[in-house]
Formats: structure tokens, sequence, C-alpha cells
């Protein structure tokens, strides 16, 4: 299908696979990210494609998202949310203020999609992980529960929350 009328925010966007897949979709796609060493690498592989009409790219804190209001009709934390530190013992401050930022920018009616791992998957599905346990502990801290995601999203004023978990999908 083709998303020509939608504005996107990539917000974490690395090296751009997501940001390249929608605009090859006909999506105009704001690719945002902290890390310059990855803008560039999206950068290049938005040349590449030959994309460069469908991309913006701009970097930042998702903390403090540098957009106007209602800039956006969706954002996505692809496998980002995780690398916001937790502000205190209880955890997910900083969590809480990226979703209140990605309400912000949304237009009335707007999508967020965040894709992130369960503290489930991190202890037990990666089998790397076991060679690695302090950077598994680390990965946990700061991993979001699914329950206190959902009432981050709550008190940001999303109020239809779903949760889709593609079985069949492979992780490249």
């Amino acid at each position: 299908g083709k998303l020509t009328d939608i504005q996107i925010l990539d917000a974490g966007c690395g090296t751009g696979n997501y940001t390249i897949e929608l605009a090859r979709h006909g999506a105009h796609v704001t690719a945002f990210d902290i890390n310059e060493a990855m803008l560039g690498e999206a950068r290049a592989k938005v040349k590449d494609a030959g994309l460069e009409q469908f991309v913006e790219f701009r970097s930042g804190q998702l903390l403090d998202l540098p957009f106007d209001d209602a800039s956006f009709g969706a954002l996505m934390f692809n496998q980002v949310l995780h690398h916001l530190e937790p502000l205190d013992e209880l955890g997910f401050a900083n969590h809480q203020l990226a979703i209140i930022e990605a309400s912000r920018v949304l237009r009335k009616n707007g999508v967020i999609l965040i894709n992130t791992c369960s503290k489930a998957q991190i202890e037990h599905g990666y089998w790397y992980y076991s060679l690695i346990p302090d950077a598994r502990t680390r990965c946990l801290e700061r991993t979001i529960g699914a329950s206190d995601l959902q009432t981050a999203m709550r008190a940001a004023g999303f109020a239809e929350i779903s949760r889709t978990v593609p079985l069949d999908a492979l992780l490249l």
C-alpha cells in the first residue's frame, strides 16, 4: 500500500532500515537520532536507494523533540527506548517523558508504534546474553515492562492501545 499522505517520525532511526522501507512506500519520513554516525549511515542508505525526496534528517534527543506540536501523523520507536537512562530506582521516568513528547508531536488521532523487547525475551530469548550477563542485567534495568509501558501511554493521552506480536516473524 501507499503511505503518501502521512508524515512519519522515525524517532531513534539508527541506520535507517525502517526509514527506507517507509519511504519506499511513499511516506514522508523524518529520520531522527541523537547519534550523528548513525544518521550518516542512514543518509548513505537513503541516497543509495534514491529516496532522498522522501526523507528529512534531524538530530536531537527523544526527551526534547525539536518539532512543533501536531507535526506528524505517526511516530515510531523501533528498538530505541532501552537506550534511555532510567532516572530513579522506580525506573522509567525518561520512558514516560519520551512518550509524552511523542504524544505532543503527533496530530489528533495520530499513531505511535513502539517496537521493544519484553524483560522475558531479554532474560530467556537471546542465547548470547548468557555469555555477557552484565550486559543482560544493564539491558533489563533499562527495559520497561509491558504494564508500565501501557500506563505511560495512557498517562500521555493514548486512548486505544493494542499489542501485536507476529509469532511467525523473524528478527533480522
